[in-house]
């Protein structure tokens, strides 16, 4: 059945009631942020990789011989990734993000060898039976309603508006759905704030305050982490401007969050790109640098002992 891009509640519910089809959804924000799992670093088989793939895209005996390839690599590095020391807590945070940088390296290679047709069905595939699938209407409400408990009715409208949104940034190329998507997100912003009763409006708003003002801490920390690093200071001098281009937030089942952030910076003597990795403990609210790194990966200033 024809997909319907439906822009009021009214006709989100009767295209529910007739059992209208819309695709698959979720946002995709500028600030790249997931939670990962605790065994996010536990390997499986090239071989069970291969033939997961196949049965989800159909590969050609040509696909499956560079497929074989891309997840021997990335079985090497995982297992490489498992020797390393994760004795600590801010060691065994990067190695997990670590692994998901692997793995997500590994599905922009198996995304870039298939055909349009191949793609669109990796991309709504899920990742357990063998796509790449990285949005997901159900977990999306799942959460929405563990913050603002929905009604049953609400529920499936809720749904189709993260279904929608999917297909929508679904039309771009990853790298393109943080710029090209913004109407998208802004119309399923809109859509559950007119699902959502006062009250429901109300406790949702207040949950974002506290995560904003949170993701405002942390920031500001790293900032001013930024500004008084001698090793900083070193490279390019007196810092005369900084910029943040771009981060990453973790959170590890409520015990804690970690993360990065990317700066350009510009010194009386050169201008950098560094990286800061961070990490807090949950409840408590520890934060301290992990390391800093430049533009080249090298490790310029190890583990502050500076806390929020």
């Amino acid at each position: 059945m024809k997909p319907y891009h439906i822009k009021s509640l009214a006709a989100w519910a009767l295209a529910l009631a007739c059992g209208t089809a819309i695709g698959y959804a979720q946002a995709w924000h500028s600030t790249e942020s997931f939670v990962l799992a605790q065994d996010s670093v536990q390997l499986k088989t090239p071989e069970i990789l291969l033939a997961r793939l196949d049965a989800a895209v159909s590969l050609t005996a040509a696909q499956k011989s560079k497929a074989t390839k891309i997840f021997a690599q990335q079985s090497a590095d995982l297992q490489a990734l498992l020797a390393e020391d994760n004795s600590t807590t801010a060691k065994e945070l990067d190695q997990m993000l670590k692994a998901v940088k692997i793995r997500t390296a590994a599905r922009a290679q198996v995304r870039a060898m298939l055909t349009a047709e191949q793609q669109n069905k990796y991309n709504r595939t899920p990742q357990t039976q063998g796509g790449g699938q990285t949005m997901n209407a159900d977990n999306r409400v799942a959460r929405l309603d563990a913050d603002v408990s929905l009604t049953a009715e609400q529920k499936p409208i809720a749904h189709a508006i993260y279904e929608e949104e999917a297909e929508a940034l679904l039309a771009f190329a990853p790298e393109e759905r943080p710029a090209k998507g913004r109407q998208a997100r802004q119309s399923r912003i809109e859509l559950i704030d007119a699902l959502l009763t006062p009250e429901q409006r109300a406790k949702q708003a207040s949950l974002q305050h506290i995560g904003s003002a949170q993701v405002a801490e942390e920031k500001a920390f790293v900032e001013r982490e930024v500004r008084s690093s001698k090793a900083i200071a070193t490279l390019v001098g007196t810092i005369t401007n900084l910029s943040s281009s771009r981060s990453v937030i973790n959170e590890l089942k409520g015990k804690f969050r970690n993360g990065s952030y990317a700066f350009s910076v510009t010194g009386t003597n050169r201008s950098e790109t560094v990286v800061v990795y961070w990490q807090r403990t949950l409840p408590a609210a520890e934060l301290k640098v992990v390391k800093i790194e430049d533009s080249n990966g090298r490790t310029i200033q190890p583990s502050s002992t500076q806390s929020l």
